[in-house]
């Protein structure tokens, strides 16, 4: 898919516009489950917050959507996600 493909080529998964939404912002606000899912397994950094200091997950909680809270979650207490960007 159009993610993986710009993974793939070295396009930033983290790039954050002026109010410092990264791509997984985006996602959630929208409720997209199946493109943080995506921007998650490409490694996109689920710890940067905006210019409201709200990570990805504090917006899901906030917003509501369990499921992508969970998978948020579930990420983030993964050996692979824990180690240091």
């Amino acid at each position: 898919d159009s993610i993986r493909q710009l993974a793939h080529h070295g396009a930033s998964l983290d790039i954050q516009d002026d109010q410092g939404d990264t791509p997984l912002h985006m996602a959630v606000f929208d409720g997209h489950t199946a493109v943080v899912t995506t921007l998650l397994a490409c490694n996109a950094n689920p710890r940067i917050a905006n210019l409201q200091r709200e990570t990805p997950l504090d917006m899901a909680r906030r917003l509501g959507r369990a499921g992508i809270a969970y998978a948020l979650e579930h990420y983030i207490q993964t050996p692979a996600a824990r180690a240091v960007r």
